[in-house]
């Protein structure tokens, strides 16, 4: 995976670097499910590395999200560039995420 995790207090920030899509967006999901795993509920995305993202990115966003929700949870992203924000208004996302 292209990025870096670390736990501030009761918050997880996961850093993600380059493209957000394939092989790099499953390695994404399977670190944010563990810290599901781990119990915990706070997680923020930091986008600010990431030059591009697909629907396969986008899934994994929206999946942990949905989970995060069922769990009185919350994710949320940060670092969000011009080109991934145009990204989220075209798929209706900006709302979702905060955007």
């Amino acid at each position: 995976m292209n990025g870096n995790l670390r736990v501030e207090g009761e918050q997880v920030v996961l850093t993600v670097g380059g493209d957000f899509q394939g092989r790099n967006a499953a390695d994404v999901r399977d670190a944010l499910i563990e810290c599901l795993q781990n119990g915990h509920h706070s997680i923020v995305v930091d986008l600010t590395d990431v030059s591009a993202i697909n629907a396969t990115g986008l899934g994994v966003l929206i999946s942990i999200q949905q989970r995060l929700e069922s769990l009185d949870g919350k994710l949320s992203l940060q670092g969000v560039n011009n080109s991934l924000k145009q990204v989220f208004e075209r798929t209706r996302l900006c709302q979702t995420f905060g955007i």
